[in-house]
């Protein structure tokens, strides 16, 4: 079993340009969309903290499902019988079942196209 990240504890120290007094800012504090100023509590100094983007990493979208052997079968088929291949293609994937067989999955797409949309 894997992991998951439950909570992500960021700190980042700056360092004030004029007395090198070292600070800290966590997670929230931590500037993101803007530059946030902050005056050094040892000088007096107006400090100006650049901007962090944190970000994830970038999540691939899921592989899109091959098309079975049997479901290009039939979709050939009812090619032949004059629709074109998107309908085809579309009445099949609306009825597909792996059980079915190439004959059952043919008849079922046929006798479920409405004849208004088909054009002949």
């Amino acid at each position: 079993m894997k992991a998951k990240i439950s909570q992500i504890q960021l700190d980042i120290d700056y360092r004030c340009p004029n007395c090198y007094l070292h600070f800290r800012l966590s997670n929230n504090d931590i500037p993101q969309k803007k530059p946030k100023k902050l005056e050094c509590p040892e000088c007096a100094q107006q400090v100006s903290l650049p901007t962090i983007q944190i970000t994830r990493g970038v999540e691939k979208p899921p592989k899109a499902e091959k098309e079975s052997p049997l479901a290009k079968k039939a979709a050939l088929a009812l090619r032949s019988q004059g629709y074109n291949l998107g309908e085809a293609k579309t009445l099949i994937s609306s009825i597909y079942d792996k059980n079915m067989s190439l004959a059952d999955l043919i008849k079922a797409a046929i006798s479920n196209d409405e004849p208004k949309t088909r054009k002949i």
